[in-house]
Order: structure tokens, then C-alpha cells, then sequence
């Protein structure tokens, strides 16, 4: 994965594990994936002790997201450009946590838009952005069932 992407899919991955509650980040991705996320987090902070701007970052981060994710995927992306190491271990961490599911739609008019539709979504995350001036029958994420499997 190239620096850029890499960079946006550990924010898209990272941001709702600060956003929300670990209870109910639990509840919407489940144990394993909410472990593998706090892993990445942990992994991060241990490579940027000694970092001030990417431990400061971070830290604005953790606190605000929406308002400091474009700095924390600044420098992630200077470092994964940077670092082929890092870069490794940080795609490994995220391959890990698949399937995720990043839906980009901005356009003019729209009329019957869906951003993700699926059966089912056992695990992985899924994150749907939509800009539309003029939309008609617009739908976010579409899906019959999210979590594991009935007993």
C-alpha cells in the first residue's frame, strides 16, 4: 500500500477507537478487532517516543480527532514515505484488522446512491463519507446483519 493510502486507512481505522467509548467500539467491531486497534495505537505511540511532533500529535489526537486527524495523517504519511520498516509493520497491523471498507462519494446531484451494500458484515470496519449537493433516495451503508453469526 502506497504512503498515502496507508496513511488514511490507519486514520479511518484509529479515529473511532478514540471517538467512541471501548464499550461501544466493542459492540460495533467486536474484541478481537478493538484489540488490534489498540495494538496499532500502542505500536505507534512506542515508534514516536522521542518524536515530540508526532507524540504531541498523537496526543491532540487521542483527546480531538476529527480536529487533529489531518496533522496525525500528515506525519504518518512523511513517516511511512520515510521509514520502509515502519511502513511494513504498520500494513501488516492493518491487513490484520480486514476487511475494511472506506466508501468515498462526493458529486453534484445523485439520485439512488448507496455507498456500501452488503449481506452481512461479520467483522471489519466500514466507514461510508458522502458529499451531495442534490440527492435523491440516498443511502449510506446498507447491510442485513453486522456480528457474528447466530448460534
Amino acid at each position: 500500500m502506497d504512503p498515502i493510502t496507508l496513511a488514511a486507512t490507519v486514520i479511518g481505522v484509529v479515529s473511532p477507537y478514540f471517538a467512541k467509548g471501548a464499550q461501544e467500539l466493542i459492540s460495533h467491531v467486536g474484541q478481537e478487532a478493538y484489540e488490534k486497534t489498540k495494538q496499532l495505537v500502542t505500536y505507534l505511540k512506542d515508534k514516536w517516543i522521542g518524536n515530540d511532533e508526532a507524540s504531541s500529535t498523537m496526543k491532540n489526537f487521542e483527546q480531538k480527532p476529527k480536529r487533529h486527524e489531518r496533522a496525525l495523517q500528515d506525519i504518518l504519511e512523511e513517516q511511512l514515505a520515510n521509514d520502509p520498516q515502519l511502513a511494513a509493520e504498520v500494513e501488516k497491523q492493518v491487513n490484520e484488522l480486514k476487511p475494511y471498507l472506506e466508501v468515498f462519494q462526493k458529486m453534484k446531484k445523485g439520485e439512488d446512491v448507496v455507498g456500501i451494500e452488503a449481506d452481512e458484515m461479520l467483522s471489519g470496519t466500514a466507514k461510508v463519507t458522502q458529499e451531495i449537493d442534490d440527492g435523491k433516495n440516498v443511502k449510506g451503508f446498507v447491510v442485513k446483519r453486522i456480528g457474528s453469526t447466530p448460534k
